[in-house]
């Protein structure tokens, strides 16, 4: 059986999210199904978490009629194997016993077969399709929501995303969602999705089809354009009702700021952050000509601080408040800077602030909600 290098190598190394396991041996182990009767050749990983099979591709019926049906060699040397090989195939070959499979790339290698491959565990890949997408628009969508995935273990909710025909991610201080639209529509129930799900859709090409399997606990991923089919095991835990959020918010400061200015001036006062300073203060005032926009920080590590001035600026109801108007918030330096650093535009952002402080930013269907720092 011969296999082109590249293709094996770009299979591994999208197979290898879903290796490997503390307890189960099993899992350390890439699982190749030989269709004698098709003449095609399947690749499968798991680690009880992420199930996923790639098609390879069709193989000639003369390359695999003295491969076994199934056999299983270990994943990880497999992968530095093909890694380190500078041949454009890898031929594989198997003993009369069939407890070794042959790797013959610059030289000749032999992988013991692990025999009890009725043990490998598999997945039902039925499912209630939930939507389909393009990779490109997906990609786009993780880069977004991602930013608001929390790093807290404790917490299960805020480790995901959440999918309810939108895409929804919070860490109890921001709340990151990208809406499906009209071509979207849902009508499931929401589910949770692990993190790594980016990852995957980092993998397809193409048409992506997402849907929840029969049971409920997995979301199950499907791409021709990759070869791929894959399921991932749900969060089981509730996600935060985000939509009253945005239902309920109310408009008091709506200002127009020039990108590049405002997302350079977090950046630079973010280098007078340490482990404990983080938090950045936002100083808005009213001039003769519009307003203008301080950010400052100041801690044991230094301080500094910029003014910006906006590019159009309104307080929503008295236009009385105007003249004289200022008012100051604190925020999280590099939470407020990813959050602009989202938005599509490179020439400007949009920031509504509301009456209790909470900043929010709306870009087509994108819109991010971060909440101030109480002092």
């Amino acid at each position: 059986m011969i296999l082109d290098r590249m293709r094996l190598l770009n299979i591994l190394d999208t197979l290898k999210m879903a290796s490997g396991h503390k307890v189960m041996k099993i899992s350390d182990f890439v699982k190749f199904t030989v269709d004698k009767s098709g003449g095609a050749v399947y690749m499968g990983a798991t680690n009880f978490e992420t199930f996923m099979i790639v098609d390879y591709g069709d193989v000639s019926l003369c390359q695999i009629e003295d491969m076994p049906d199934v056999f299983l060699i270990e994943f990880g040397r497999l992968l530095n194997l093909i890694k380190a090989s500078t041949t454009t195939d890898a031929k594989f070959s198997c003993n009369a016993e069939g407890d070794v499979i042959k790797v013959a790339t610059n030289g000749s290698f032999k992988f013991p077969v692990f025999k009890e491959h009725d043990q490998y565990p598999t997945s039902d890949y039925a499912n209630n399709e939930a939507g389909t997408w393009q990779a490109e628009e997906l990609n786009a969508i993780f880069e977004k929501v991602k930013i608001a995935i929390s790093k807290d273990v404790t917490k299960l909710s805020y480790q995901g995303i959440n999918y309810d025909g939108n895409w929804a991610a919070c860490d109890n201080r921001r709340l990151s969602v990208v809406r499906g639209g009209d071509n979207h529509q849902y009508d499931g129930k929401s589910v949770l999705v692990p993190a790594t799900i980016g990852e995957l859709f980092s993998r397809c090409k193409g048409e992506v089809k997402i849907g929840v399997n029969d049971d409920g606990n997995m979301v199950v991923i499907t791409n021709e354009g990759s070869g791929l089919l894959a399921a991932m095991r749900l969060i089981e835990s509730p996600f935060v009702p985000y939509q009253r959020l945005f239902d309920d918010a109310k408009e008091h400061i709506i200002a127009k700021l020039p990108k590049v200015e405002i997302l350079g001036a977090l950046k630079r006062l973010g280098c007078f952050t340490d482990k404990i300073f983080k938090v950045g203060k936002l100083e808005i005032t009213t001039t003769p000509t519009g307003a203008q926009f301080k950010c400052s920080i100041e801690n044991d590590v230094g301080d500094g601080a910029e003014v910006i001035d906006a590019m159009e600026f309104e307080i929503v109801g008295d236009q009385s408040q105007l003249e004289g108007f200022s008012a100051s918030y604190l925020y999280q330096i590099e939470n407020l800077s990813e959050g602009i650093e989202a938005v599509d535009s490179q020439t400007e952002v949009v920031l509504h602030i509301q009456p209790d402080g909470k900043l929010r930013i709306n870009e087509d269907k994108f819109s991010y909600l971060l909440s101030p720092i109480v002092a």
